[in-house]
């Protein structure tokens, strides 16, 4: 709890000393926390870390508690596939442009991660080169 409070001053300061981020700006900050936090953990499990593994995914955990209900990757996938359908000429070169769009758009309901794999699925489907 400590981290997370710490993370959430840290915001604060780094927006010019506001007494309260806003929602997003928290979320942003919880999900930064728990990308780093996940990261942590696969590194301790690759190292034969057990003990540092389990309290780190542990912290994970609780921070995961505090992000809004988060987007099953079928419905995800859904959404974005709804999206490019009205594009036409889709490139390998439009995945930057699509990233940072799709990320701002679902930023707290998902992880990154799985937006990217969806896209590229989705690139893979309309045979996208």
């Amino acid at each position: 709890m400590r981290s997370l409070d710490s993370t959430i001053k840290n915001i604060s300061i780094t927006n010019n000393n506001r007494d309260i981020p806003t929602d997003t700006e928290t979320i942003q900050g919880i999900s930064q926390s728990i990308k780093r936090g996940s990261d942590s953990a696969e590194q301790f499990k690759n190292a034969g870390r057990a003990d540092l593994f389990t309290i780190e995914q542990f912290q994970v955990n609780v921070f995961k508690e505090f992000l809004p209900e988060q987007m099953a990757k079928e419905e995800l996938k859904q959404k974005i596939s709804e999206e490019l359908n009205s594009i036409e000429g889709l490139t390998q070169k439009d995945f930057g442009k699509f990233m940072k769009m799709f990320g701002e758009k679902f930023r707290g309901l998902t992880d990154n991660k799985t937006i990217s794999e969806s896209i590229k699925e989705i690139f893979v489907e309309k045979g996208v080169k």
